[in-house]
């Protein structure tokens, strides 16, 4: 039987920290929040904490993300992208693009991230040089760029000669030349995918539609990806999606301003009803431990322990 979840804390009051971008957990427990730049908040403790650990700057609905490690953040700027190491508070590395960077991914190894620029400016970069690896141009940016697991990215921008567009996802190799297979499901084709999550414990891919479908996809290293389930319960775009570390849940957030934890086999656990969460809804989630963190576009940080068994 389906359950509902109540928040046990919320951090900031609403547009306390002003609209909310990206979140991201580290493996220890801080809990990055994209903004004006970026804010660590440090969750290990169990408790909340009374202030946010520190702050970086960067562009206005930054995105970021934590390396593997958890000690550096790489956070979008508005021309390319800054790295901070996070206990010293200082920035360590920076690279310059042809535009803000809308999305960005560090490698599994953390030695490599790839970013791409607003205007379709896409590299693959030495996170401690800043020495550029690759670079393609795309036609419109992709709205995600997921490092899979072997050194292939998963993303969805419009490509020529390729013939792709935001409907279908590209899965490049893992030397980064050459587009390995596209992920199309042939049903909606006019509805975008949105966001995507790679589970730590196995192939499944999960990805969030425009129309709040969520398809979850098998995309072992050399074998044809194919679709095993769609999820069905978001009444509009999914923007957020995030594995339990274990790969036991992952949870979904969409601008209907519903939060649901499904099982990895697909079937829905536990919901947050309703939320009152502006007009875009719920912008992201991340996931540590048992905690669920989920972010709103009215400013606020919500947080749910989920039950570790069902």
């Amino acid at each position: 039987m389906m359950k509902s979840l109540s928040p046990c804390a919320v951090l900031y009051e609403e547009d306390g920290i002003g609209p909310i971008s990206h979140l991201a957990f580290s493996s220890h427990g801080l809990l990055a929040i994209g903004c004006k730049g970026a804010e660590i908040c440090d969750l290990s403790g169990g408790k909340l904490p009374d202030d946010s650990l520190v702050a970086f700057g960067g562009a206005y609905m930054a995105a970021i993300a934590l390396s593997p490690d958890g000690s550096r953040i790489a956070i979008g700027q508005v021309n390319g992208v800054a790295i901070f190491d996070i206990a010293t508070a200082t920035r360590v590395q920076e690279h310059r693009q042809n535009g803000e960077a809308h999305v960005l991914a560090w490698s599994p190894d953390g030695s490599l991230i790839a970013s791409c620029s607003e205007y379709g400016h896409y590299e693959i970069w030495q996170a401690e040089t800043g020495e550029l690896v690759k670079e393609h141009t795309f036609g419109l940016p992709p709205l995600f760029l997921l490092w899979l697991p072997g050194q292939r990215i998963a993303t969805n921008p419009f490509m020529h000669p390729h013939g792709s567009s935001m409907w279908q996802v590209q899965l490049w190799n893992s030397a980064q030349t050459q587009i390995e297979s596209l992920i199309d499901d042939g049903e909606r084709r006019c509805d975008d995918y949105t966001c995507a999550a790679i589970s730590p414990a196995s192939a499944t891919l999960a990805l969030g539609t425009e129309d709040g479908f969520i398809q979850l996809w098998w995309v072992a290293p050399g074998v044809v990806p194919h679709r095993h389930e769609v999820l069905s319960f978001h009444m509009n775009t999914v923007q957020g999606l995030a594995w339990s570390p274990d790969g036991t849940y992952l949870a979904s957030g969409a601008a209907d301003g519903h939060v649901a934890v499904w099982s990895e086999r697909g079937e829905m656990l536990f919901h947050t009803g309703s939320r009152r969460s502006g007009t875009l809804g719920i912008r992201d989630v991340a996931w540590w431990s048992d905690m669920l963190a989920v972010a709103d576009d009215a400013g606020r940080v919500a947080l749910y322990h989920v039950p570790s068994s069902y």
